[in-house]
This record gives structure tokens, sequence and C-alpha cells, in this order.
């Protein structure tokens, strides 16, 4: 419990956000290297596609809220099946 509470050094926070920042840009970008490389191995999409199947239909439903959300859902199962098709 005592280590939950301690403070962190300015180092270590700026090293958190970098880690964040980082994932953030993985994310964004797994969801067009799935269309645009065709062989990964077996651990390079991972979490990071997880995250995209989530971070996609919110991407669209928070900054276009008044758009037509198919074609977000239409990408979404093309990422899908890239990403099957990457894991065989």
């Amino acid at each position: 419990m005592s280590d939950m509470l301690q403070q962190r050094s300015p180092r270590q926070e700026m090293r958190g956000i970098a880690n964040l920042l980082m994932f953030v840009a993985r994310v964004a970008s797994v969801t067009v290297e799935v269309f645009l490389h065709r062989q990964f191995g077996p651990r390079y999409i991972g979490g990071q596609a997880a995250a995209g199947l989530l971070v996609v239909p919110v991407f669209g439903a928070l900054l276009y809220p008044h758009h037509d959300q198919r074609p977000l859902l239409v990408f979404v199962g093309l990422f899908l099946l890239g990403c099957a098709s990457a894991r065989v």
C-alpha cells in the first residue's frame, strides 16, 4: 500500500507520459498497417489492435456525432479481416 503513495520523480513521470503517447501512436498506426503490409510476426499485432477496435468507433462518435458511422464500421470489419489474414 505504501508503494502506491510514493512520489514519482519527474523523470518517471515523463517516461510514463512518453509510454502513453507511444501506445496511442501505435494504436493509430496499427489500424492502417494491416492494409499496408501483408505479413507480420505472430506478436506484432496484439494489444494495439484490440485498442484500435475500441478507438476507431469512439473516434468517429466523438468527432463526427452527426455523420453516418457505417463507413467506420466497414473499416473496422475490414480491419478485422486484415488482422485475421495476417495471423494465418
